[in-house]
């Protein structure tokens, strides 16, 4: 009887089988819902594996160390975002489809917690300048978007794009992100400012297209159509 009462109160109890991938992806789930509940701070990994239904001892054989887990998240999440993104600028209609793709990044980097992430990565010094895996990832998006315009432009007699001008716009949209998502809730809606997040969100979207297309006869509108 003691020993089936010691079994139920341990969080990770009854134990099932599962793949060494369904395993880390059930961890890696556990983990984003800390990250939204809690911020980065709630990422700790006894309390993970109680909702992963495992071991803390299994949680670390999967990922080595909190810092394993934390990286492994912020990739996941970061290369899931690029592959909306370069799918996007792939799409028949890459302009059109570019607010409904822009808000899912708003989403995950602000309501979901990974932009305060990637700050607290890179302020406990586990990101390595110039060779993050953000930094691929952009130069990944920025190649694919470049190409994408030169081509939209050249079926419209235009000259081609500045890649200067392209890789700019894709930065100062990244970093206007990053910012509106850790402050945001700081200097927008009820501040003097008098600018809603939403509203914030609308603009900056406006504001890259028309860096990319606004010199095109009918700026983003005639793309869009």
């Amino acid at each position: 009887m003691e020993t089936q009462q010691r079994e139920q109160r341990r969080p990770y109890g009854r134990r099932r089988r599962r793949s060494p991938e369904q395993a880390r992806n059930e961890i890696l789930d556990a983990a984003e819902r800390r990250l939204a509940a809690g911020g980065p701070e709630a990422i700790r990994l006894k309390e993970i594996a109680a909702d992963a239904g495992m071991s803390h001892p299994t949680l670390l054989h999967h990922f080595g160390s909190r810092q394993g887990l934390v990286e492994a998240l912020a990739q996941r999440t970061m290369r899931g975002l690029a592959s909306d993104l370069l799918a996007a600028i792939h799409s028949p209609g890459p302009v059109a489809s570019a607010p409904a793709t822009l808000d899912r990044v708003f989403q995950i980097l602000s309501e979901a917690g990974h932009a305060r992430l990637l700050v607290w990565r890179v302020l406990a010094g586990w990101t390595q300048s110039g060779k993050s895996m953000e930094a691929t990832l952009l130069g990944e998006v920025t190649k694919t978007l470049h190409a994408r315009l030169t081509s939209l432009r050249h079926q419209r007699g235009l000259d081609p794009p500045s890649r200067d001008e392209t890789a700019f716009t894709t930065l100062l949209a990244a970093f206007a992100i990053v910012g509106e998502a850790v402050v945001g809730s700081l200097v927008l809606n009820e501040s003097e400012l008098g600018i809603s997040r939403p509203e914030f969100r609308d603009r900056l979207v406006r504001l890259v297209l028309d860096r990319l297309v606004g010199d095109a006869p009918g700026g983003a509108d005639e793309l869009v159509s």
